[in-house]
């Protein structure tokens, strides 16, 4: 079975399946969670000026990327983050580890975790490479962009995204694995 199926097995499995088994290795997800914990609460730090252009804001407007470029937008990640929205990236590091961890006991090969890659002259960190063939970033999203996804298929930003990743990686394969962060239903969608 190639890493597709096997992905997709894996979500037909969480969405309607019955909990068989519990996640083996608690001490590994619980490093994990503070890991988690440490991405989202750890001081912010102020980035040079010099900060490549990320895989993550590839879908940006091209008038934002040149502005950015020249200087007239702020490269830096130093400003400040209302705690709403820091609990929406505590929950979306919270999500990656947990369905990482979750796939690493239903027999996935998981390798790659966040290891920065670089295509021409972009930066990104991928979430993780299944079974050495497939590069995956981990979404979580409300309902109705869930919904949306699952209609319309990957946004532009997530194309190019993983268009970067998969390119600086020689990898063949790559896609979303998304979770409606309402229901907890997980969705697979692979760049064709």
């Amino acid at each position: 079975m190639n890493t597709r199926d096997r992905i997709h097995e894996f979500v037909a499995w969480w969405n309607e399946g019955i909990d068989t088994f519990a996640v083996s290795d608690t001490e590994e997800l619980g490093e994990a969670i503070q890991e988690a914990c440490r991405l989202t609460y750890a001081k912010v730090r102020r980035e040079e000026s010099s900060v490549s252009l990320r895989a993550s804001s590839l879908g940006d407007p091209l008038g934002v990327l040149v502005l950015r470029h020249l200087g007239y937008v702020s490269k830096t990640h130093d400003r400040r983050i209302s705690n709403l929205m820091r609990a929406k990236f505590f929950m979306g590091h919270f999500i990656e580890a947990w369905l990482l961890q979750t796939m690493r006991d239903f027999g996935f090969s998981i390798t790659a975790r966040q290891d920065e890659v670089e295509f021409m002259g972009i930066l990104g960190h991928p979430d993780a490479v299944l079974e050495g063939d497939t590069v995956v970033d981990i979404k979580s999203a409300k309902s109705s962009s869930y919904s949306w996804m699952a209609s319309k298929g990957l946004s532009l930003t997530y194309r190019n995204q993983l268009i970067a990743y998969r390119e600086a990686m020689n990898l063949p394969y790559s896609g979303v694995l998304m979770m409606n962060k309402d229901t907890q239903h997980i969705q697979y969608l692979e760049l064709e």
